[in-house]
């Protein structure tokens, strides 16, 4: 999965919002992209620590809080968390990711595999609610993404819904080739 996202999209940095004990962060510090986690779990923040992995305990549904990070990053990722909030915190969630990036790349089990999802909704649910913030789902990155997981045996329940949403704003500059300015 890691090697796919900096292959793919070449960041510097990356933020992972629910990011658990932080095996992609891992991934991602192995490969020289500097990294944040946001993670509320006691445990995985325990063992975060122990693997010398930068780990903050926001609430990811209060957006204000993303505010208090020092940089916003060049990548933001979320898996397999949306599903596990109250569908009250949806929005406050999506606006919290929406805050730390330009480019999300997110997942979200509509059903199915989890025992109990809290908030279970289809991939069209998390476009329109993307889109309310300023966000274009990319259907081609977000197809090749799923493709290249699924050859490269990436965990199912990663591989089956990966969505790719961008910031409005900025797929003008990438269509003119000009680099973003905000």
């Amino acid at each position: 999965m890691a090697d796919s996202l900096v292959s793919h999209f070449s960041p510097k940095s990356a933020v992972d919002v629910g990011c658990g004990t932080g095996v992609l962060l891992e991934a991602l510090r192995d490969r020289e992209i500097g990294i944040l986690g946001i993670e509320k779990a006691e445990s995985a923040l325990r063992y975060c620590a122990e693997r010398k992995l930068e780990v903050l305990p926001l609430d990811i549904t209060r957006p204000e809080e993303a505010g208090q990070l020092p940089r916003s990053f060049d990548i933001a990722t979320s898996f397999e968390v949306g599903h596990q909030i109250s569908p009250e915190s949806s929005s406050p969630y999506v606006a919290f990711l929406t805050r730390l990036s330009n480019l999300v790349v997110f997942s979200s089990d509509p059903g199915g595999d989890d025992r109990l999802p809290l908030n279970p909704k289809p991939p069209s649910y998390w476009i329109q609610l993307f889109a309310e913030h300023g966000f274009t789902f990319d259907e081609a990155e977000s197809k090749t993404l799923k493709r290249k997981w699924e050859e490269g045996a990436v965990a199912h329940w990663f591989s089956r819904f990966p969505m790719v949403f961008r910031r409005m704003s900025e797929i003008v500059f990438l269509v003119s080739g000009l680099p973003c300015p905000f």
